[in-house]
């Protein structure tokens, strides 16, 4: 499935996309020689993740316990991980959104040493739901959540008390993460990345296939027959929860937790990486309408031609990135890789005010 997404990308290139965006070489080639001078990033340099504490007591299975709530944290995570604006008066950034979840996933650490100390003994919980039962993200109480609780819990774990906008939508997706997860896998994130069998395309594929909100494509509808005429893939949440997982669970006595294709993921398209590529001059919005949309912060519709152009393009320009990498002898570079470093240097630009604007898609998507 990450295939396609390489593959329709370059198809809507060639085909269409060349006359929104254009992918400068020259300017490439000068970004993979500025990428080949950098270390590879880490995945969590700036310690805004959920890893919970090595020393605390869940259970006699602590690994599995450990792993289940990193994973139900990261999916949690990466289900909502889409839009965040408008915000009104208080601006939301992805920040918000790791560090408010972190704090949710620690808020019953101090119940879990408690009762450890009450009980004198480590192997408290038999069963993987009674383990969970104190855990704000456990599939239960996703499946359960209603928005005005959602609200509820963002608020009361940030420090601005800040929450996100379109809460009933991010609501609707983590019912739909719950429910799945407690109807087809016991319950158990690890039980559905086991599933993939160590594999990280074919869990791309499992969320895919398992989840709506997943499924990140853009399919073009024909004017006058009403049939569809091209699809595209992005799968950017998918492929991103999987990049997630892969650098956040720690038990690489598992196989099937440690993914042995990751160099088949592709670049998450959002919205950071194509407005750092403009700046460095690799993409120019060929296309007059799209240039002033862009850049005077004006809303793109969904699914249109200038939308899947800047998010094509981003594919197929990381992928020639990784491309003269790998020709030039450097460190062995993904995609992932690609991406995670770009995405820094693009937070950090953007942070300093030094970027044009971004483009503007009311999506779940990204």
């Amino acid at each position: 499935i990450c295939q396609l997404v390489r593959s329709s990308c370059r198809q809507w290139m060639a085909s269409r996309g060349h006359a929104f965006v254009k992918i400068h070489d020259d300017a490439l080639a000068a970004v993979a020689e500025k990428i080949q001078k950098q270390a590879q990033v880490e995945w969590d340099e700036e310690d805004w993740h959920y890893q919970p504490p090595r020393d605390l007591p869940f259970s006699s299975s602590s690994t599995r316990i450990r792993n289940e709530r990193i994973a139900l944290y990261i999916l949690a995570l990466d289900m909502i991980n889409f839009c965040f604006w408008p915000a009104g008066d208080k601006s939301y950034e992805y920040v918000d959104l790791a560090c408010t979840l972190t704090s949710m996933a620690s808020a019953d650490h101090e119940t879990i040493k408690q009762k450890s100390d009450s009980t004198k003994e480590d192997a408290r919980s038999s069963t993987l739901s009674s383990a969970m039962s104190s855990y704000l993200l456990s599939p239960s109480r996703l499946r359960e959540m209603s928005a005005d609780e959602m609200t509820r819990l963002f608020e009361t774990n940030h420090k601005q008390g800040k929450s996100p906008p379109d809460m009933e939508k991010r609501c609707r997706l983590w019912n739909e993460l719950g429910l799945v997860l407690c109807r087809d896998f016991e319950g158990s994130a690890v039980n559905l990345i086991e599933s993939a069998q160590g594999s990280a395309v074919q869990l791309v594929q499992v969320l895919f296939d398992q989840f709506e909100g997943f499924r990140d494509v853009a399919t073009l509808v024909d004017e006058e027959g009403g049939s569809p005429t091209e699809t595209v893939y992005f799968l950017k949440r998918a492929q991103i929860c999987v990049g997630d997982l892969q650098a956040a669970l720690d038990d690489k006595t598992n196989p099937a937790l440690s993914f042995k294709d990751m160099n088949q993921i592709t670049t998450f398209a959002d919205y950071r990486l194509p407005q750092l590529l403009r700046h460095w001059h690799v993409l120019e919005y060929v296309d007059d309408d799209l240039r002033v949309a862009v850049d005077n912060e004006r809303e793109l519709v969904q699914g249109s031609a200038a939308e899947i152009s800047i998010r094509s393009a981003t594919v197929v320009t990381v992928e020639r990135l990784v491309e003269q990498l790998s020709l030039a002898n450097a460190k062995q570079w993904t995609d992932v890789q690609v991406d995670w470093y770009l995405w820094q240097v693009g937070e950090k630009m953007e942070g300093a005010g030094e970027l044009k604007p971004h483009h503007r898609v009311r999506t779940v998507y990204y």
